[in-house]
């Protein structure tokens, strides 16, 4: 099968929306049992049209002029931010309908002070973790949180900021839950794609022997620019996890061929002795809809998103992990705070990287120099470094 169109390897171009509106002051009121109480659920200053079942909130925007703000009390959740992970199940049915969606929570139902999270929303709508008429678990924790004013020590009520662009476009909420998180932060390292100057990264490695993740497509080992398969299978009986990757997005193929192309991919993993189970995919161009995922979950343990941040463990959805992708902008200095941030949550972050060169000109590229600062950082931060299936066998599986 000859594709229309071969994607060599991943590019960002993806520039995440710019919505809110600032806000003085926010309500949101959010029961904590299984299902929903109709007293505690508000459209706040009647900016939206609810319907309230038992199982879940549905909230129509009622002006594309003004947000909408949906309101319910979480304090019987008792969340404590430093030891649960807030877990949200929630639907928007036509996502180029929206703006922005942001969530906070704060100690009293009106207030300037208040921690929140932004949903990340992109321009290529399949690039997103969110996708149209497609429940979504979102897994938040401290690293994932910013704060507004003086932040919020008690998390009593949560407000949903949800801007749309037409008149009843639905944004749907099931009730709350919580997990517990794991006692320590973890950093997994990723590089995508198999490209040749993975053995640049390999070379300043040497010195700290940090397990790595490569997610490889392997139509193009032995090509320009790419491993040669005997370099793959130097790296991989080092510290290289070797898993999959593609040059083509899988929202490209029909259910058919993408499931022949996975079981491909399998075969060429099991014959070369890299993976006999246990798959984990990053996701082409970091592209998904909801046929490609219900094919994904039956083949893979994991799968990678390009984008979204931090991720918890355990994460919301084993196979729409977020990720922080570096580009040539990227400083070591942002990447320590970063890191400083997983570490003090207890949360994961998966580093996503493309090229290592000496003199970087494409946005994936990151010079070396910095490469080197980086590990340094890594090395004197003391958290705990694990590959992709170190961690699903540890903590996941």
């Amino acid at each position: 099968m000859k594709p229309i169109t071969i994607y060599g390897r991943e590019r960002p171009g993806m520039k995440s929306k710019v919505f809110l509106i600032i806000i003085s002051s926010l309500l949101f009121n959010l029961n904590t049992y299984s299902s929903f109480n109709r007293d505690k659920v508000e459209a706040l200053w009647g900016s939206a049209n609810l319907q309230v079942d038992k199982n879940n909130i549905h909230l129509f925007s009622k002006d594309e002029k003004n947000p909408s703000f949906l309101s319910v009390d979480i304090s019987s959740h008792d969340f404590k931010i430093d030891h649960d992970n807030i877990v949200l199940d929630l639907m928007v049915d036509d996502l180029r309908a929206v703006n922005g969606i942001e969530i906070r929570f704060s100690e009293s139902k009106v207030s300037e002070n208040y921690l929140y999270y932004v949903i990340p929303l992109f321009t290529d709508y399949e690039f997103n973790l969110l996708q149209s008429s497609n429940p979504t678990r979102l897994s938040i924790s401290g690293a994932n949180l910013k704060e507004k004013g003086k932040g919020a020590k008690s998390l009593n009520y949560m407000t949903i900021y949800f801007s749309a662009k037409t008149t009843n476009t639905r944004l749907t909420l099931w009730p709350l839950k919580k997990t517990k998180k794991i006692d320590r932060g973890i950093l997994t390292i990723t590089f995508d794609d198999g490209a040749k100057d993975n053995l640049l990264a390999d070379r300043e490695l040497s010195n700290y022997k940090f397990p790595i993740t490569t997610y490889i497509m392997p139509d193009s080992l032995n090509t320009k620019d790419f491993l040669k398969e005997s370099e793959l299978k130097m790296l991989s009986k080092k510290y290289w996890q070797v898993e999959s990757h593609h040059e083509i997005p899988f929202t490209f193929f029909s259910s058919k061929q993408l499931s022949e192309e996975i079981e491909r991919l399998e075969k060429y993993f099991k014959r070369n002795e890299y993976k006999k189970d246990d798959f984990h995919l990053a996701y082409p161009l970091g592209k998904i809809n909801k046929n490609v995922e219900d094919i994904v979950r039956k083949s893979f343990a994991t799968a990678r998103l390009a984008s979204g941040g931090i991720e918890t463990i355990p994460p919301g959805d084993y196979h729409k992990l977020r990720a922080f992708n570096v580009l040539n902008t990227t400083t070591p200095e942002e990447l320590k705070e970063i890191i400083d941030k997983t570490k003090k949550s207890k949360q994961w972050l998966i580093l996503m990287f493309h090229h290592i060169k000496d003199q970087p000109k494409d946005e994936i590229d990151y010079s070396t120099e910095n490469f080197k600062e980086l590990l340094k950082i890594i090395k004197e931060s003391n958290i705990d470094i694990m590959s992709i299936d170190e961690v699903w066998k540890k903590y996941l599986k």
